[in-house]
């Protein structure tokens, strides 16, 4: 199990072992996170590095049938002139 101390500036000096597992190097943004009386330190990762992460997933969706009656489109002028609400 590794440990940290945290300084009188509240610094604290990750493990290389750690930070090696996570991959983080000297410069590497972490976002902090407080969690149940736990610190949380999670990688801030560019979003190009995210591509092809889900390679292979399943995109298709299931869409919901259409209703039976097809609503009727007003523009919102014609609706304004004559005074109906448009569905």
């Amino acid at each position: 199990m590794n440990t940290v101390t945290i300084s009188n500036e509240y610094q604290i000096v990750i493990p290389k072992e750690i930070g090696d597992a996570i991959g983080a190097k000297p410069g590497t943004r972490l976002e902090v996170l407080s969690y149940d009386e736990k610190i949380v330190l999670v990688p801030i990762r560019p979003m190009r590095s995210m591509k092809g992460a889900f390679k292979g997933i399943n995109t298709e969706i299931e869409r919901a049938k259409d209703s039976a009656t097809p609503w009727k489109f007003t523009s919102l002028r014609s609706a304004h002139r004559t005074g109906s609400a448009v569905p």
